[in-house]
C-alpha cells in the first residue's frame, strides 16, 4: 500500500495546520514528559539500542491508556519515575499513529515493524498454496470445460 503524504501539498493548506506553534508551543512541558516516557519505554523494552518503537512489545494502547489515567489518580508518579499521564498521552498518540498509518499515512520514522516470526511465515506460505492450488483447480475446469465444449463440437483437441 503506499502512503498518503505527510503533509499537504499545498503550501497554503500546509501553513494551515502549524506543528510548532499549534502543538509544541501549546504543550512543551507535557511532550517533553512524553519524550521520557518514549527514552525510558526503549530501555525497558529494547535495552542497549537506539531509540526507537518497537512495534511488536507492548501494543495494548487502550487498556494501557485507561490503566495509566487510572494510576494517575492515586499516584501521578510511576515506579519509574515518569508520569502516568504521560505515559497514557504516549499510549494515545501511538494509538492515534498506528490508525492513521492503517489509512494510509507513512510508516512512522521511529517506529520498527516486528520480525515475523517462523508461524507466520510458514502461515503465510500456507495461505499462498491454498491460493496457489485453487487457482491450478479453476485452470483445470476451464480446460475440462473447454476440451467438453470442443467434443460437443466435433472439434478435436489432440494433434489438429
Amino acid at each position: 500500500m503506499s502512503s498518503k503524504p505527510l503533509f499537504a501539498t499545498d503550501a497554503a493548506e500546509r501553513k494551515k495546520y502549524p506543528i510548532y506553534s499549534g502543538v509544541l508551543c501549546y504543550f512543551p512541558a507535557a511532550l517533553a514528559q512524553v519524550a521520557k516516557v518514549s527514552y525510558v519505554g526503549n530501555e525497558q523494552h529494547n535495552p542497549g539500542q537506539p531509540l526507537h518503537w518497537a512495534r511488536g512489545k507492548s501494543m495494548d494502547q487502550g487498556d494501557t491508556t485507561i490503566r495509566h489515567m487510572m494510576d494517575h489518580e492515586n499516584e501521578p508518579i510511576d515506579t519509574d519515575g515518569t508520569y502516568h499521564l504521560a505515559k497514557a498521552a504516549w499510549r494515545i498518540l501511538a494509538a492515534l499513529q498506528i490508525h492513521l498509518e492503517e489509512q494510509g499515512a507513512p510508516l512512522a520514522p521511529g517506529a520498527v515493524l516486528p520480525e515475523p516470526s517462523m508461524q507466520d511465515i510458514l502461515a503465510a506460505r500456507e495461505a499462498e498454496d491454498r491460493k496457489n492450488a485453487a487457482q491450478i483447480q479453476q485452470d483445470i475446469l476451464k480446460a475440462e470445460l473447454a476440451a467438453a465444449q470442443a467434443i460437443r463440437s466435433g472439434i478435436s483437441i489432440i494433434g489438429g
